[in-house]
């Protein structure tokens, strides 16, 4: 994406283009008038006595339900208006929420689909189920107790030989806890080890060369970085090695991340009909 920046030339024409447009806006300014002020009243005399003398809004009548409600010798009228549903024409036809339960009464209790009859004293007692027994089916069903004692291990296996348990029926198995106890661990090397290697293979370099190699030679000499061509990408096109004395170690490669500079092909000076466009806006 192409990007621009101001130059002393872009600078200098945006100067002359800001005076010009201030010197416009200034020459079109309204000059103040000696005695007038902001709040001062430029509505002529006879305007001014038009609007004094013009009839205020005034209250003639007030209608109630579109009948007129005349006022009472102290001029007051009074309005009633309904605080109750009995005050309504068609109060009587509603009912209260008292009114609605006491219409619809509970006629019937069912049970798994069969009529439950209330005792003499109008009670309908349903029993339900607290417990698995209680349930048709509920010895059908087991217990987590009889699931687990169900399920047994039968023997167990470490890296598929079978354990056998010992007197007490405890099985013992051994998880290895550090790397010299695993069957290749001698074969690997701790931090110590490789930075121990990688002093003592630099420990008599006096100076540092880089050879370009397509594979990396038996043998290597100190002193020497070894850049072995890679396909990691247009940025990155060596892993390099160095000889510690009896192996290779890589110590790194030349990678460079520059995805977050501008390029010099991508910057342009702003242009002169730029600057019109935002001046303009």
């Amino acid at each position: 994406m192409a990007r621009t920046y101001l130059d002393y030339d872009g600078l200098l024409y945006f100067w002359e283009k800001l005076k010009s447009k201030l010197s416009t806006e200034l020459s079109e300014k309204v000059d103040k008038v000696s005695g007038k002020g902001l709040s001062s009243n430029d509505l002529t005399d006879a305007l001014v006595t038009k609007i004094n003398q013009a009839e205020k809004n005034v209250i003639t009548a007030i209608k109630v339900n579109g009948s007129e409600a005349a006022p009472d010798s102290s001029r007051t009228v009074s309005i009633t208006v309904p605080t109750d549903n009995s005050q309504l024409a068609n109060g009587a036809g509603y009912q209260t929420a008292a009114d609605v339960s006491a219409a619809i009464p509970i006629r019937a209790v069912r049970v798994n689909g069969s009529e439950a009859a209330p005792d003499g004293s109008g009670t309908v007692s349903i029993t339900v189920p607290t417990d698995n027994s209680q349930l048709a089916n509920g010895a059908g069903y087991q217990t987590a107790a009889n699931v687990n004692a169900a399920i047994a291990i039968k023997s167990i296996k470490v890296n598929g030989t079978t354990a056998t348990p010992n007197s007490s029926k405890v099985v013992s198995i051994t998880v290895p806890t550090n790397n010299n106890q695993l069957t290749n661990g001698a074969g690997y090397q701790t931090a110590s080890d490789v930075s121990a290697a990688i002093a003592g293979a630099l420990g008599g370099v006096t100076s540092i060369s880089y050879r370009t190699v397509e594979v990396l030679p038996n043998t290597g000499e100190a002193g020497v970085i070894y850049l072995v061509a890679h396909p990691h990408g247009d940025s990155d096109s060596y892993d390099e090695y160095i000889w510690t004395g009896s192996a290779y170690e890589k110590i790194g490669n030349t990678d460079v991340d520059l995805s977050g500079y501008v390029r010099a092909a991508e910057l342009s000076a702003i242009s002169n009909a730029q600057i019109d466009t935002i001046c303009a806006t």
